[in-house]
């Protein structure tokens, strides 16, 4: 499997931080053979002064209803310090990694 580096192709097309994060997400969801879902929402309907972003991991081959994600994890923006939206999409993929590893980890000792 040839592994997409993380350096940005789309810097020189003036993309900017879109193709970037275009760029993370791909070598992600490459390297961890998942799809990733992000759902962003206001923490309750009646406090507007934040924002949550989750995460979710599903296989590649999602679509039967009812399934659940191999993982999920959830940044809550201003809670944590993160202020740009950058940063808490690579925050959310980093929780996410470590759920994925850990899951890896499990599996491999179970085969063993």
């Amino acid at each position: 499997m040839e592994v997409t580096p993380l350096r940005s192709k789309h810097h020189s097309l003036q993309t900017g931080e879109v193709g970037d994060l275009v760029d993370l997400l791909g070598a992600f969801e490459l390297q961890n053979t998942v799809r990733v879902r992000w759902i962003l929402e206001l923490p309750t309907p009646t406090i507007r002064l934040d924002l949550v972003v989750r995460v979710e991991a599903w296989p590649f081959e999602w679509g039967e209803q009812g399934a659940k994600p191999l993982a999920s994890a959830s940044v809550t923006c201003l809670a944590t310090g993160l202020r740009d939206l950058a940063s808490v999409l690579i925050h959310a993929l980093y929780l996410l990694d470590g759920q994925l590893a850990a899951l890896e980890w499990e599996r491999k000792e179970q085969s063993s």
